[in-house]
């Protein structure tokens, strides 16, 4: 991962990510479509907060992946960054 901030300035750092997170805990079905291919469609939201060597703090918010080839489901990363 790189810092957008410090990108953005040119700058280089080092991310550290704090190993603690929190995920939402609603609940999901898979299925299997109509090729017999297993799909599951999680909505829960994983939050990871971090900062870079240059002090910009920041949230990464990801959701899982959908594991069926081809499927574009969720494997979101959404990164917002404290002012």
């Amino acid at each position: 991962m790189i810092c957008e901030k410090c990108a953005q300035e040119r700058k280089k750092s080092t991310v550290m990510l704090n190993p603690y997170g929190s995920a939402t805990l609603m609940g999901w079905s898979y299925h299997y479509d109509s090729d017999g291919v297993f799909h599951s469609h999680d909505p829960n939201k994983i939050t990871t907060e971090g900062k870079c060597s240059n002090s910009h703090y920041f949230k990464k918010i990801t959701t899982r992946k959908c594991p069926a080839e081809g499927c574009d489901y969720g494997g979101t990363i959404e990164v917002k960054y404290k002012d």
